[in-house]
């Protein structure tokens, strides 16, 4: 029925590894490196990383809490995400401060 497949079609975004990610990373070398992990973990569990973050269902924000300026950057991406009803993933030392 319509209704069986548009509740599957609705199931598909809860099930891991068939969304779409986009990420970026702010901030210092280090947390540059773990962004290239993530997003190879991320890759090797199935998820799709694109460059296009109107494309990603999903918006993992990677940040470092001692360079300011990525800081500010980092907090107005998220707010994006948010008000574009993205899920928001907050990686990196701001969520560990």
């Amino acid at each position: 029925s319509k209704d069986d497949v548009a509740a599957a079609e609705e199931a598909v975004g809860l099930v891991p590894g068939v969304e779409k990610v986009w990420m970026q990373t702010f901030g210092c070398a280090h947390n540059i490196s773990d962004g290239e992990y993530m997003k190879g973990a991320l890759k090797t569990y199935g998820y799709t990383v694109t460059d296009k973050r109107e494309d990603a269902q999903v918006w993992v924000i990677n940040s470092c809490t001692v360079k300011d300026p990525s800081q500010a950057s980092f907090m107005r991406v998220v707010t994006e995400g948010k008000d574009k009803g993205k899920g928001v993933v907050v990686a990196g030392c701001v969520p560990q401060a």
